[in-house]
């Protein structure tokens, strides 16, 4: 196997003529024990506890129109309710309301529709927990196992306050 370095790409190379092109990430990761002990310390945090199943289920039919690589889904928060919202360019907009218990501050957050899906997938309870500590601060997710904890952060979204996620 040959490996080639540049500064946007890994490259690997083998005898049978198969390539494997890997884009490098650039900048700095934030240090995850700093997020880690700002999201569980709870000061400030929203809270949204919903059925596992539920919302699993809602992200895979989104998934259906929104067939991008990197599709964000946009959450909102009302009235026990999440809305969930996932725009795809070549095929329209879908849309999902599902129950939910909420307490806190963050209004709209936006995360990568696979990596929660991912999440999901390996959260055995029936319900879990997001720990949000702004839109665009650190989120932890929790299910019953205390010792599985899934730290995530959302991703920009273009939807402004007041707008309709």
């Amino acid at each position: 196997i040959i490996v080639s370095i540049t500064d946007k790409h890994i490259f690997f190379d083998n005898s049978s003529g198969d390539k494997v092109v890997i884009p490098r990430a650039h900048g700095e990761f934030p240090d995850s024990k700093t997020l880690l002990s700002r999201v569980e310390k709870g000061n400030d945090l929203s809270i949204m506890t919903i059925r596992q199943e539920d919302l699993l289920a809602a992200l895979k039919r989104v998934c259906v129109v929104d067939t991008d690589i990197d599709s964000t889904i946009a959450f909102s928060f009302n009235e026990g309710k999440l809305h969930c919202e996932a725009i795809a360019e070549s095929s329209g907009s879908v849309t999902e309301d599902i129950p939910i218990e909420y307490s806190g501050n963050v209004e709209k957050i936006a995360f990568r529709t696979k990596s929660i899906i991912e999440v999901l997938e390996h959260l055995t309870s029936e319900e879990i927990r997001f720990g949000m500590t702004s839109e665009t601060g650190p989120c932890l997710i929790t299910g019953d196992n205390e010792n599985y904890k899934v730290l995530i952060m959302p991703v920009y979204s273009n939807v402004e306050k007041g707008d309709e996620v």
